[in-house]
């Protein structure tokens, strides 16, 4: 397992926003987390990349203990997130956020490539070609001169999965990123994220679609009230009846 969240509880003063939740994510596993709003979804992935420190229970990544580390080292360490809202460069083109995105790795910056301080134009070389190659793979090959900010919602999202692949993770925590796409391009970011999965990335995927969640995921596990309330495969999700009572409440037929 590459990522254990066990019995992870998280109160802020006296409301418990996660609750005893526990869940893994496998090599080569696409894991959806869904739930309600308000259900302790986003509180998870706070929890895991260091926004927050649990009040209780354990978060391991690669067997080790990482709950309370900071943000920027458990980034380093192989951890990579998008975000809901758009977290580009606006003024950036395409290719130059990813640019950017590799500094977290590598050990020059923009000041030593230009100057070619230390040897370091030979790396720029490395970054740039690395950049191209991945916004080919995010579908952006042909708008990788584009600012960002003049780039469609669904394109910014790709753009946003490039930069965080960027940083060679290991793996990969989506939070919402198909939100605003029409039904293309939610297709287009399933088959990319199988082609990021297939090569050896496991994904995280938090995601209110629910068609999207049982085309894509191999396990999901449901949150309501910050506590977990099934775990299965996508076609056992489907048929219960707890997950259908969260979504839907009791009254009435769940047509």
């Amino acid at each position: 397992m590459i990522l254990r969240f066990e019995n992870v509880t998280k109160y802020f003063g006296g409301l418990a926003a996660v609750k005893d939740v526990s869940f893994t994510v496998g090599e080569n596993q696409i894991l959806g987390l869904i739930g309600p709003n308000g259900s302790g979804k986003t509180t998870c992935f706070n929890l895991i990349t260091g926004v927050h420190k649990p009040t209780s229970g354990n978060i391991l990544f690669e067997d080790k203990e990482i709950s309370g580390t900071p943000s920027h080292k458990i980034a380093r360490m192989g951890i990579a997130r998008t975000f809901q809202i758009s977290s580009v460069f606006p003024t950036l083109s395409a290719v130059e956020n990813v640019v950017t995105a590799h500094y977290n790795k590598t050990r020059s910056n923009f000041v030593t490539g230009l100057f070619g301080i230390c040897g370091t134009i030979k790396e720029e070389k490395r970054v740039l070609e690395h950049s191209e190659e991945l916004l080919e793979f995010v579908g952006l090959k042909e708008k990788m001169q584009t600012q960002a900010d003049s780039l469609t919602s669904a394109d910014q999202r790709r753009l946003m999965i490039a930069i965080a692949l960027a940083t060679s993770p290991k793996l990969l925590m989506l939070d919402e990123p198909c939100a605003g796409m029409i039904e293309d391009e939610r297709a287009e970011l399933i088959a990319l994220m199988r082609s990021v999965c297939k090569d050896g990335i496991p994904i995280l995927l938090v995601e209110h679609h629910m068609k999207m969640i049982m085309e894509v995921c191999h396990h999901v596990v449901v949150m309501n009230m910050g506590q977990k309330i099934a775990e299965g495969k996508p076609e056992d999700i489907q048929k219960n009846e707890a997950v259908i009572e969260a979504y839907l409440g009791r009254s009435g037929n769940h047509a």
